[in-house]
């Protein structure tokens, strides 16, 4: 009987089935030596006094003394009781610095989360240079590695430190805003000025948060191409950040950097390393196709848009920053411009594009497969 044929009585047989096992094992002499493994008996035990109570399988030869569960469960309680503390810090700072609540509120989730959905037309330009600072910071930290704070919450410190990525990551946004620093001098009085705008927007645009304090289309022609090159990248991955991911940017440089060292080298054996460990072909192989899927739906996606009436730069900007889920692009789609000239069935693509970005290619690829939905 297939399964879809009639689910109710399909479940109802497969828990008959289950339900016959016998939960008590023979002893088995498995490698013919005389040395036979322990009766392997289920005994309904299972954890009382904890915030999770869950069914538990627990065997004869199985410790199970209470102060072993207890220890987990008291340094689960303390990472999550960590974890809150960092993530109210910037709520608390930026309400120190004479935000509102409700403006603190939602800029605190907008930039915990990179969305960047800011509650005035001007973004956060309003705000004062601390509030600018304290989210410049917060947008740099969510855009790390999450697994990173884990290890620092287990004091594994060197575990976290060896990253290549989160190293790649922070020295791309260092360069970066120096460079752009560097650019603005003729545009704002100040060089705290420039440093202050170039790290905010280069925090923004890496992070694919979107919040903006100034018309960086405005900018001059250097800068401004550096943070359309940095609307590709996007943050570390197993952050909150959107974009192609900064571990995808090493691996894809370090692959070409070998096929280059392979033809001057043709008999040298070289691997792709990221954190002190070889990359397997298989890796290097989804990356390079993954990439190639994503220049692809980047280029469909720019070519179906040429139709509206923008500039080669809106459009061009418009997609890469939609399917990067950034936000703000260059021309008409820049800080102070918006994606309200374009058409019903542009918009339709658009949005289509911010979710295979946000969602990643590929399980977007599978929920569109005919395959997947058809009745075998």
């Amino acid at each position: 009987m297939r399964f879809f044929d009639d689910p109710g009585k399909a479940l109802q047989q497969m828990g008959d089935e289950l339900l016959e096992e016998d939960w008590e094992e023979d002893e088995e002499d498995v490698d013919g030596d005389g040395e036979d493994f322990p009766v392997l008996t289920r005994r309904d035990s299972r954890p009382t006094n904890y915030a999770v109570d869950f069914d538990r399988t627990v065997y004869d030869d199985e410790e199970t003394d209470d102060a072993y569960y207890a220890e987990d469960y008291i340094a689960d309680r303390k990472s999550r009781k960590k974890q809150r503390k960092k993530g109210s810090g910037g709520l608390v700072l930026l309400l120190l610095g004479g935000m509102p609540l409700f403006d603190s509120l939602c800029t605190a989730f907008g930039t915990a989360g990179t969305g960047g959905f800011g509650i005035r037309a001007d973004s956060i330009a309003p705000y004062s240079p601390y509030i600018q600072g304290v989210i410049t910071v917060f947008m740099i930290l969510c855009g790390i590695n999450f697994n990173l704070y884990y290890l620092l919450l287990l004091r594994q410190w060197r575990a976290a430190l060896r990253s290549d990525e989160l190293w790649t990551y922070l020295g791309l946004a260092v360069v970066a805003t120096g460079v752009i620093t560097l650019d603005l001098r003729g545009v704002y009085g100040g060089l705290g000025t420039c440093l202050r705008q170039a790290a905010f927007q280069v925090s923004s645009v890496l992070t694919t948060t979107g919040y903006a304090t100034a018309d960086f289309d405005l900018w001059p022609g250097l800068s401004r191409a550096i943070l359309f090159a940095l609307l590709f990248i996007g943050g570390c991955a197993g952050s909150t950040a959107g974009g192609l991911k900064v571990s995808r940017a090493m691996i894809l440089l370090r692959t070409i950097r070998r096929e280059v060292n392979r033809l001057v080298h043709p008999r040298r054996v070289t691997a792709v390393r990221c954190d002190g460990k070889a990359l397997s072909s298989e890796v290097q192989r989804g990356v390079s196709i993954y990439f190639a899927l994503y220049c692809l739906c980047i280029l469909i996606t720019f070519l179906c848009l040429s139709g509206e009436p923008f500039s080669l730069e809106t459009n061009l900007s418009a997609v890469v920053s939609c399917f990067n889920n950034v936000g703000p692009g260059l021309g008409a789609v820049g800080p102070a411009g918006s994606y309200a000239g374009y058409s019903v069935l542009s918009k339709l693509l658009l949005s289509a594009a911010m979710l295979m970005g946000r969602l990643e290619i590929y399980p977007m690829l599978v929920a569109l497969s005919p395959s997947v939905w058809r009745k075998d």
